[in-house]
């Protein structure tokens, strides 16, 4: 049987919007609660909405755009005061500092960079005639955004809590050469966050891993989690 181009668009279309359409159906938000958790399960959700829109064709791509550029901008700062919050700080917009403020609008304009990129993507994907073909990766992207939100809330929750004594911890993967000279050192939570080993940080510059599959993580002197 010879399908048509309409035919073959639909099956390219409801393939690659299948995983965007679980992720906006299922993650169910609590009502009324904002914290890091809360702001990155909305995030993904309406950049999901929007790469399913993209695919559905109810969206063009520099909508798509607009919606994520404007989601970056106004995304970071809430995230990175709920991280404050969750570091100790009561009011977090009366405790910013420069330094606190300049995080934020260079974690926005490095994500900003990335935004034409992943568009172009989506557009590949969405012209491809092979089921299932860029699917993957448009996935794995738009959790990486998520988690990279995520990383700005560490690090407001870093601000926080800058004078703790911390321990870099080895994760359950394979470790760079970075990770390895860090695992076990010790030293406040700034001296990590100054010299750029934020353990997770997708795109780091720091770690040789470049952060993308790092496990790794950050405790205190009592054992507990601090970054990421």
């Amino acid at each position: 049987m010879q399908l048509t181009q309409e035919q073959l668009d639909d099956i390219v279309i409801s393939g690659a919007a299948h995983v965007a359409r679980i992720v906006a159906e299922n993650i169910q938000l609590p009502l009324a609660v904002k914290n890091i958790n809360t702001l990155a399960d909305t995030f993904e959700v309406r950049l999901s909405e929007a790469v399913a829109d993209f695919f559905n064709r109810d969206k063009s791509a520099p909508q798509v755009a607009s919606i994520m550029r404007q989601m970056l901008r106004s995304y970071a700062m809430d995230m990175y005061q709920e991280g404050m919050a969750d570091g100790g700080i009561e009011k977090p917009e009366d405790e910013l500092t420069d330094e606190d403020e300049s995080t934020v609008s260079q974690w926005v304009t490095d994500q900003l960079s990335y935004v034409d990129d992943f568009i172009s993507a989506l557009k590949e994907t969405r012209n491809a005639k092979v089921i299932g073909e860029g699917q993957d990766a448009i996935n794995q992207r738009v959790t990486l955004w998520r988690g990279s939100l995520e990383n700005l809330g560490s690090l407001g929750k870093a601000s926080a809590q800058k004078n703790k004594m911390c321990v870099w911890v080895y994760g359950d993967t394979e470790h760079c050469t970075t990770c390895e000279k860090l695992n076990g050192k010790k030293h406040r939570l700034k001296w990590f966050i100054d010299n750029g080993y934020i353990p997770q940080e997708n795109g780091s510059e720091t770690l040789e891993c470049g952060g993308w599959h790092c496990q790794c993580r950050l405790e205190d002197m009592e054992g507990e989690q601090v970054m990421p």
